[in-house]
């Protein structure tokens, strides 16, 4: 039986400045993509994760038995567009949630999941959010929303998706801790996080 929620990990970003595929970099001895996939395994059902192009990523992703999904090619690339096929895809296997989240973020709260997912139950969409402002990539959305998305996405002026997430009254979960939502974007990013998990195993 296919679980309710759908799991995404974002992954086409373009990584300009890390020099190098994003989603290959290694922290803590394993690929951002891959840390992502494994903090779903136990949630989401199937699990697909969103890639720019065919290449390194995308082949990566096979190698875990993991499907690569692409945005729809009429579409501005942007993590819009991974959402919207991303909820096309979950639509497809069956799934009512998608739980979406970036594979650049490797310190996310362990209860984010099922607190989004929870919220979810009576909105449109849930969306993590902190003292610093809306995490929009780390979401639960309802699948019927990807008409929706996709027409904004189709839009000449393409509202930014915590536009979207207030148009679609989607509901906030708060996160005590910003730092939790740490983006790796660069090789000193890299070098931070990997100087966090060793602070703390100390």
């Amino acid at each position: 039986m296919v679980s309710p929620v759908a799991g995404l990990v974002l992954a086409g970003g373009q990584s300009t400045r890390m020099g190098q595929h994003k989603a290959l970099v290694e922290v803590d001895g394993a690929p951002l993509v891959a840390r992502a996939c494994g903090r779903l395994r136990d949630i989401c059902a199937p699990i697909a994760v969103s890639v720019r192009e065919s290449g390194p990523v995308a082949e990566f992703v096979v190698r875990l038995r993991l499907h690569a999904i692409f945005d729809p090619p009429a579409m501005p690339v942007s993590a819009l567009s991974g959402i919207v096929a991303g909820l096309h895809w979950a639509r497809s296997v069956g799934a009512e949630l998608m739980l979406s989240i970036p594979c650049d973020a490797p310190f996310l709260p362990a209860d984010l999941p099922r607190k989004l997912i929870a919220a979810a139950a009576d909105a449109s969409c849930a969306v993590a959010r902190t003292s610093c402002g809306v995490e929009p990539l780390c979401a639960v959305w309802r699948t019927d929303l990807a008409a929706v998305l996709e027409a904004e996405c189709g839009s000449e002026n393409q509202s930014p998706l915590h536009a979207i997430v207030r148009k679609a009254q989607g509901a906030m979960v708060d996160f005590p801790d910003p730092e939790a939502f740490l983006n790796i974007n660069t090789p000193q990013d890299v070098a931070l996080a990997e100087a966090l998990i060793h602070g703390r195993r100390a």
